[in-house]
């Protein structure tokens, strides 16, 4: 069907839909934005001035909702496309982003069935963002807060096809109350060939004594159902099984607070080949305390965990950023007249929508790029680490300063890449940054503010394979609001890395099997971006800014640019 068509058809179906769901209880909600960029970019070639493109896009998505009574809401949202170039719906696309159902049984359970986000526990599900920094400048926040949009990333859920239910149940004595949840959905479709029904489940039980004592039991699963291929390939199950809590100590200046989370996971996977069937069984504790003076909203904390080599944890464990051999650069994907492939770059990974970011539970270890993250590749649930985490966080009443680190101190629980000698490596993460707003210090009604933050990691390992990697990210920002809703941007990220490392090749039984070559480093990159925001009103708001960014490899020259960006966007949101 052409695109008019469906085009029409569309806006003709929202307009019945509407006439018909007068007499409900019918609402709107839609996000909009144009898009364009304008690029250069120059290598080490003599044509590199040929190097140059724009880009962009306009978007609506119109969500509509209609409430039938307490019982049941639906809503759906309708995306509408059309690509910078298009003319009259030329080049448009139309997909329904989004379907939901939602509502309340029995005035107590809540339930949620369509596309829904899910998060449990950070070693049961949880979707971490590995490179984030909450201190970096709001010119680089608004460009990821765009590809977040655009990848269903909201927070540390995971956007996911099932069912979501909740309830409480309030109690007059003993126990305050207890909270309920189960979920569930179906991760992978059978092709009745080798290929099974594979679904993902799990659940919680959170009960709350009173304000100084809270213990929950979790569990999350994934399964193939038994008999959905004949002759199946593989017969998959993994189980994780938790128990969190919090004990509580306060008083009006002091708040004291031992927290934590123990369990295991069973995985197992059966094969009808050959009649196998591997088993690995491994256990994870993570248990800390912390203290909170209130005046000062000054928090600092320790903990120390240890995940077990064979901790298996896959709605935990799965990457945010896709796998290497999965991603694809939308903007320059190649150098040097096209016989070199560009390299990922931190730029791209705030800054592209598509074709760099994972959507679904992967049930193996994801291969990563070891520059960019080494101490905690699969987030807090990382499976062979055992060491030491401190916190400290200032949150002033007055928010005059916001301020956070975080210093981990880990090591391997068992050798990976080293047989003879069992030399483990050791890993440093340290990140943290402030916020200062110097307005609300001198009492001004326009914002001005700065801000800045550091992550500083290292792998190192003596032995007869020695590894020694290090790499460090610098943010630097500043908000400026010369006059009313208007805001002047300015933000730097500053990267380097140097030295090497080498990466385990996992099997479908999650174990290794062997180790790819040495990776070896010596890279520096650099963005300044400078712009301005104007807030048109609550939801709506036009920037535009200009992005200098710099590649330089040492050890590769082929792979040193130069990359110049205007981007300019219009956003609306209601």
């Amino acid at each position: 069907m052409p695109t008019k068509v469906r085009l029409v058809l569309s806006i003709f179906s929202i307009l019945l839909f509407t006439e018909l769901s007068a007499q409900q209880n019918v609402y709107f909600t839609g996000v909009g934005r144009a898009l364009v960029t304008n690029d250069r970019l120059s290598d080490n070639t003599k044509l590199a001035s040929r190097l140059k493109g724009s880009g962009g896009y306009t978007m609506f998505d119109l969500g509509i909702n209609a409430k039938v009574n307490e019982i049941m809401r639906g809503g759906v949202i309708l995306r509408v496309r059309n690509e910078f170039g298009g003319f009259f719906g030329d080049g448009a696309s139309l997909e329904f982003r989004q379907l939901q159902m939602e509502g309340l049984i029995a005035k107590k359970v809540k339930y949620e069935i369509g596309d829904i986000y899910l998060k449990h526990t950070r070693y049961t599900l949880w979707n971490e963002d590995p490179l984030n920094n909450k201190f970096e400048s709001s010119i680089f926040t608004g460009r990821r807060d765009i590809v977040n949009y655009e990848n269903f990333f909201i927070g540390n859920a995971w956007r996911m096809q099932g069912i979501n239910t909740k309830a409480r149940l309030n109690f007059e004595k003993g126990i305050k109350s207890l909270d309920i949840r189960l979920y569930g959905g179906r991760s992978m479709q059978t092709n009745f060939i080798n290929t099974p029904e594979r679904y993902f489940y799990g659940g919680r039980l959170d009960l709350t004594q009173s304000k100084y004592l809270r213990i929950a039991g979790n569990l999350a699963g994934i399964s193939d159902i038994p008999g959905t291929v004949k002759a199946a390939a593989v017969d998959y199950s993994n189980m994780v099984y938790t128990t969190d809590f919090d004990l509580t100590l306060e008083n009006d200046n002091v708040k004291l607070m031992a927290e934590g989370e123990v369990g295991a996971s069973h995985f197992e996977l059966k094969r009808a080949s050959d009649s196998s069937d591997t088993k690995f069984d491994d256990y994870f504790y993570d248990l800390g305390l912390k203290g909170t003076y209130k005046p000062l909203g000054l928090t600092l904390g320790a903990s120390y965990r240890d995940v077990g080599f064979n901790f298996n944890s896959p709605m935990a464990q799965t990457r945010r950023i896709a796998s290497p051999s999965n991603i694809a650069l939308s903007n320059f994907g190649t150098l040097n007249d096209g016989s070199t492939p560009r390299p990922i770059g931190l730029y791209d990974m705030y800054t592209q929508e598509k074709y760099l970011y994972n959507q679904s539970i992967s049930t193996t270890l994801m291969s990563y790029y070891v520059q960019y993250t080494m101490a905690e590749p699969y987030g807090r649930a990382t499976p062979n680490r055992k060491g030491y985490t401190f916190t400290a966080d200032l949150q002033m009443p007055s928010e005059i300063l916001l301020a956070n680190v975080e210093a981990n101190f880990l090591s391997e629980s068992v050798s990976e890449g080293d047989s003879i000698t069992n030399e483990k490596r050791k890993f440093t993460l340290i990140k943290g940054g402030l916020k200062f707003n110097i307005h609300k210090l001198l009492n001004l009604k326009k914002a001005i503010a700065v801000n800045g933050g550091i992550r500083t990691e290292s792998s190192n390992r003596g032995g007869i394979n020695p590894v020694s990697l290090s790499s460090t990210t610098y943010d630097v920002g500043v908000d400026i609001e010369v006059i009313e809703n208007l805001h002047l941007l300015g933000g730097g990220k500053f990267f380097s890395v140097s030295g090497n490392e080498i990466q385990s090749v996992r099997n479908s039984l999650n174990q290794i099997t062997t180790y790819g070559p040495t990776l070896n480093f010596n890279q520096k990159q650099q963005v300044l971006s400078v712009g301005m925001r104007y807030d048109l009103s609550t939801g709506c708001y036009f920037s535009m800014n200009y992005n200098k960014i710099n590649y330089n490899d040492e050890l590769n020259s082929k792979n040193t640019y130069n990359w110049d960006q205007w981007f300019f966007v219009f956003g609306l949101k209601f």
